[in-house]
């Protein structure tokens, strides 16, 4: 009986230590671990708050259909089978309907560096997906020379402006090399506020880690990057420009529209992750102070050459950077 008892109590401690084990392991890889909850503009309403561009007063076309949102999202899969003939598309990157008039005429704005691989995978995705959602569009890819280290507001900055002289453009979205969207219902337009796109990355299991974060791919109407005055210049290095992107939309009485975690999946190709800087964390603390006199207002201070080429995908902006009188000091 003794001897029952002891391996009965044996085999209880046991089945804890693995049960234990199992809630570890749940809570661990659990996909909604470290989520953050959001708000989202609900499928019913969004083409309500997309904002199209008015058609001409003699069209001799119909206008293009919009995404039906129905159950056409690649939810199962990573990316979609998508295709476009490159003789269709203007020398620079340029492409619009040719048998009805687009809702949406948007600038591609990409910061690049050392990304070949993933700039030619992305080029080549991007046109399918967006000539698949009938939008008129320009892909502009802003160059940094490896003088100083990358400075992703800086490029979008350039490349914003550059756009600008070239066409008259509405909407921009402004979108990291490294990003695949996998759902066609994720319509690549502007809303009525800013909009963050990539709310739901492969990396982060397809949640949004913190409710502030506004990087990835980001929409804003002219009207909208005007009034923050752009990105921030000042952060040389990995990390805290799209968070100093965020407080300056709040800043200017805004807020962040975003779309459901479902259409709003995007695949991050693989890469080498880098860790945010001392000086550019502390950076943040003076957004409020230089919001208006740091971004679309100063950006040429930085810029020591920029020219472009078309190339028959894409417009590619080089620019060398430098550093103007006066950056180290953060607070003045």
């Amino acid at each position: 009986m003794v001897i029952l008892h002891t391996k009965f109590a044996g085999f209880t401690r046991t089945l804890l230590v693995a049960f234990l084990i199992f809630v570890v392991v749940v809570f661990l890889f659990h996909p909604g671990r470290f989520a953050a909850s959001y708000d989202f503009i609900d499928k019913s309403d969004i083409f309500r708050h997309l904002v199209t561009v008015p058609p001409p007063e003699n069209i001799t076309k119909p206008l293009c259909p919009m995404i039906s949102y129905s159950k056409n999202s690649s939810h199962g899969s990573y990316l979609l089978d998508l295709n476009f003939k490159e003789s269709e598309i203007s020398s620079g990157g340029r492409w619009e309907p040719a048998n009805c008039i687009a809702q949406h005429k948007i600038a591609l704005i990409i910061p690049y560096r050392n990304r070949k691989k993933h700039l030619s995978t992305f080029i080549d995705y991007i046109h399918g997906f967006l000539q698949s959602q009938f939008i008129e569009y320009s892909i502009y890819v802003v160059e940094q020379s490896p003088k100083l280290a990358f400075n992703r507001g800086l490029l979008f900055n350039i490349g914003y402006t550059w756009a600008l002289q070239q066409e008259q453009i509405p909407c921009f979205i402004f979108h990291d090399v490294d990003l695949l969207p996998e759902s066609l219902e994720n319509i690549y337009a502007c809303t009525d506020m800013p909009r963050h796109m990539s709310s739901s990355v492969n990396t982060f299991r397809y949640n949004l880690p913190y409710g502030t974060l506004f990087g990835g791919v980001v929409a804003m109407l002219q009207a909208q990057f005007q009034m923050i005055n752009g990105f921030p210049n000042r952060y040389f290095g990995w990390g805290g420009e799209d968070d100093d992107l965020f407080m300056r939309v709040i800043n200017k009485g805004m807020s962040i529209a975003r779309f459901a975690p479902d259409i709003s999946r995007y695949y991050m190709l693989p890469h080498i992750k880098e860790s945010s800087t001392a000086e550019n964390t502390q950076q943040l603390q003076y957004v409020s102070d230089y919001q208006d006199r740091d971004g679309l207002n100063d950006y040429i201070r930085y810029c020591s050459v920029i020219k472009d080429k078309l190339f028959p995908l894409y417009t590619l902006i080089t620019a060398d950077l430098q550093l103007p009188v006066g950056y180290e000091k953060l607070n003045q």
